[in-house]
């Protein structure tokens, strides 16, 4: 509840609240209520104070306030006229191609929530990457096995992390370098056999990019469908940062992944439509 003289209004939108605190400053109240609102402002308010009769008034104004602000902080990284979004969620048959071919020097950082198996007989689901090991090339995916375990492959070998397991609708992050992998600030190490040079394919999100039977790769082929959200997702190659991903509406309300280094847009090449939140 934010007060102010002899009436109040409640904001129940915590982005909102958050935006309150940080910009207003003051706010009266003498027949109408009146802001005042701090420098970081200004530039949406032209430095005028601003009336509202109601309450009602007083919480629709503050959302347009907030999704200006909003605005402008994506005009700035380049994404204009989108709207960020804290995920994207993918229903089994959405995901992303990143265009980018792994080797044995990248890092990958991502936060995810797992939903629920997608009845693979292999995998509950691949989060990221790519895999092509039979021909001797780098390989890097990320994702759940059978029971939930935690699943890390890089190059020839995979390694399932027993009792590390991912449990549904919890936030996690993980990131993996060669033979380390972090994940929620807890470091586990390999023994895999790394391999130099560029996989064979460009990694994916959501999925895993690899063959189909004799080795055939089909367009819009992603095998181990993830159920889940993703938060974001960086990409290194080594310590060069070369995608940098944050989930987003576009200017024709689309969900996708926007990429801040390439200021491009990503979107589904499965069928259907991201959910998002």
């Amino acid at each position: 509840m934010f007060r102010g003289g002899v009436g109040n209004f409640s904001c129940r939108h915590p982005k909102l609240w958050s935006y309150i605190k940080s910009n207003v400053k003051a706010f009266f109240i003498t027949g109408a209520i009146t802001f005042v609102v701090s420098a970081s402002a200004t530039t949406i308010l032209h430095s005028r104070q601003v009336r509202y009769k109601n309450d009602k008034s007083v919480e629709q104004a503050i959302n347009e306030l907030y999704q200006k602000s909003e605005q402008c902080k994506m005009a700035k990284i380049g994404c204009y006229g989108c709207t960020k979004l804290e995920y994207l969620e993918s229903t089994g048959t959405q995901y992303i191609d990143t265009g980018y071919y792994n080797t044995s020097d990248t890092k990958v950082d991502l936060s995810f929530v797992y939903l629920q198996s997608n009845g693979d007989i292999y995998s509950n689901g691949m989060i990221y990457g790519s895999a092509n090991y039979n021909y001797g090339r780098p390989s890097l995916s990320i994702g759940l096995n059978l029971n939930n375990d935690l699943y890390y492959r890089n190059s020839n070998n995979a390694e399932s992390f027993l009792g590390v397991v991912i449990a549904p609708n919890t936030i996690y992050s993980v990131r993996v370098f060669q033979n380390q992998i972090i994940i929620n600030n807890t470091t586990y190490q390999s023994n895999m056999t790394l391999l130099s040079g560029r996989s064979l394919y460009t990694s994916y999100i959501f999925g895993r990019h690899q063959p189909k039977g004799d080795d055939i790769v089909e367009i819009n082929d992603a095998y181990g469908p993830f159920i889940g959200r993703i938060y974001y997702c960086k990409l290194y190659d080594n310590d060069t940062l070369v995608r940098d991903y944050i989930p987003v509406l576009d200017n024709n309300n689309r969900p996708c992944l926007f990429d801040k280094v390439s200021k491009s847009c990503f979107y589904n090449q499965g069928t259907g439509e991201f959910l998002y939140g």
